[in-house]
């Protein structure tokens, strides 16, 4: 959500939010324009920022005495992060990605904590309900911007929906109020979305991302089967929070009224935000409405689709490049199969992707069961050892034609030990050991004479 911060004249250091819509925001002298500046040289509306296709700009408003951009005048040009900007005898500067503290006050009862992002002038809050001691996301509809009747007649029948259903994957208001000049909508806050875990999610394994799609798919048709609930997907729509038990699993949860993305929608302004266009349908890339006979899940389907194969792939379905680009390529081109880009990916998702993903509306699945169909018949994955063996380092490679063939190996058999052969004796070495043999013959000889001689004296 970008913003304007006062750096000369009127009140110094003044932060003023920019709404991103095409309709754009209004500078000039307080009480006029959307950011009001104390300044006698500017004019009641002397500018206009405004958000086309991702991309910001800065119009002139005939005004008096011009607007200044990087110290040239301009009508109208393309403005960036940080560019300077003088209205009337007030120098601006831009930040495109700066979050506006929030303002000072209580919607509902909840007092405002942190900017989480805006949409479309839908500012989504931090807050904390001090009557039940609970944090909470607000989504908050500035007061600037008076809520068109369509607007706060599709919020009245979206609560009558989220009243009927009863799913725990999409998570019903708190509350939910409406008035001549403001809309907002509590819900329970869930610090994890799609969009803050994106880089974790990516290196989980594929099993998961698996799991995490068929969820979304779920819990996305579920909540587009009432009409006032149907809204475009994008990261920052979808939370999780982890399964309980367990740091491995993530569960996925809707709002089952996203007051943002119905506000964008009913604005046009889905096509300018960078996060929609790249899961927007090619029906919807256009900003027009969808034909009458297109079945009603249709944009569904290829916004959780698109979604799902950013997630399975890592790439998004449209490839990268400006909205416009992307919007272009919703429209007149095909994603390559998820099987391909990531070969994990089993036939039967890469098929169900491929539906998801056709640019006629009527060639997608119709229903949840359909559409649902293709995980079922996924195999079952087998049980893992409680305990996995060591990883062993693995050999250096050799050339595919130096590896001999190794036979397989087998058990080994316990055998008793023997005793070691003596060696044979060489001539040589019999040969010396004669003279020793005949000396101890001659002495044993002579040593026999004199006893038997000795014996016989002894007995006569």
């Amino acid at each position: 959500m970008p913003l304007l911060r006062v750096r000369k004249g009127g009140h110094p250091a003044a932060v003023h939010p920019v709404y991103s819509s095409n309709e754009g925001t209004t500078i000039g002298r307080k009480g006029h324009s959307d950011v009001g500046l104390e300044d006698a040289r500017t004019s009641r509306r002397h500018a206009r920022l405004y958000l086309e296709h991702g991309t910001w700009h800065l119009e002139d408003l005939q005004s008096s005495n011009g607007t200044i951009l990087q110290g040239k005048r301009t009508t109208r040009s393309v403005i960036t992060d940080g560019s300077l900007l003088q209205v009337g005898g007030v120098l601006l500067s831009f930040h495109e990605r700066e979050l506006a503290p929030p303002a000072e006050r209580e919607v509902h009862g909840v007092e405002l904590l942190e900017t989480l992002r805006e949409e479309s002038a839908v500012f989504v809050f931090r807050g904390r309900q001090g009557a039940l001691d609970r944090e909470v996301r607000c989504d908050w509809l500035h007061p600037a911007r008076e809520p068109s009747a369509k607007i706060l007649e599709r919020l009245r029948s979206a609560v009558e929906e989220a009243q009927k259903v009863d799913d725990e994957a999409l998570l019903p208001p708190l509350a939910v109020g409406a008035e001549a000049t403001r809309v907002f909508s509590l819900v329970r806050f869930l610090p994890d979305t799609l969009a803050s875990r994106w880089a974790e999610l990516s290196k989980a394994p594929l099993g998961l991302r698996i799991d995490i799609l068929r969820d979304l798919l779920d819990a996305a048709l579920e909540r587009a089967a009432w009409s006032a609930l149907r809204v475009p997907l994008s990261p920052a729509h979808v939370c999780l929070e982890p399964t309980q038990g367990s740091g491995e699993g993530w569960r996925i949860r809707l709002p089952a009224i996203e007051l943002a993305a119905m506000q964008a929608e009913e604005a046009g302004d889905t096509i300018h935000i960078a996060h929609y266009v790249p899961y927007l349908a090619p029906e919807a890339a256009g900003g027009g409405p969808a034909a009458p006979e297109d079945p009603p899940l249709a944009r569904t389907m290829y916004s959780a689709g698109a979604l799902g194969y950013h997630l399975l792939t890592g790439v998004p379905p449209m490839g990268e490049g400006s909205c416009e680009t992307l919007l272009k390529n919703h429209r007149e081109l095909t994603a390559a199969p998820a099987s391909l880009v990531c070969p994990g990916v089993p036939e039967a998702i890469s098929d169900l992707l491929e539906r998801l993903l056709a640019k006629d509306p009527r060639a997608r699945p119709r229903g949840r069961a359909e559409a649902l169909e293709p995980f079922a018949r996924l195999p079952r994955p087998a049980p893992q050892p409680a305990s996995p063996p060591r990883p062993v380092p693995p050999a250096a490679p050799r050339p595919l034609e130096a590896r001999p063939t190794q036979p397989a190996a087998q058990p080994r058999r316990r055998t008793p030990p023997q005793k070691p052969s003596p060696a044979p004796k060489s001539p040589l070495r019999s040969l010396l050991q004669l003279p020793l043999w005949i000396l101890l013959s001659v002495v044993c000889f002579f040593a026999a004479r004199v006893i038997s001689k000795w014996i016989f004296e002894t007995i006569g």
